[in-house]
């Protein structure tokens, strides 16, 4: 199912539709080591930017703690 150029189709529909509102800049968060999304948005003209990413887990992954 890959390879259909849906995706790209959803990116370039939302992209329009945010600078029809003015929207100036969209940011993604994407995990490092998923490489096949971020060579796809570096594919669309996505730049990786000097940023800091803060989280905190709220709520334990392992449901033994």
């Amino acid at each position: 199912q890959q390879r259909l150029g849906i995706a790209t189709a959803l990116v370039q529909q939302l992209e329009k539709r945010l600078m029809a509102r003015g929207c100036p800049k969209l940011q993604l968060l994407v995990r490092k080591d998923n490489l096949n999304v971020l060579n796809f948005y570096e594919q669309l003209g996505y730049d990786e930017v000097e940023a800091v990413c803060l989280g905190k887990r709220l709520i334990s992954d392992n449901p033994h703690d």
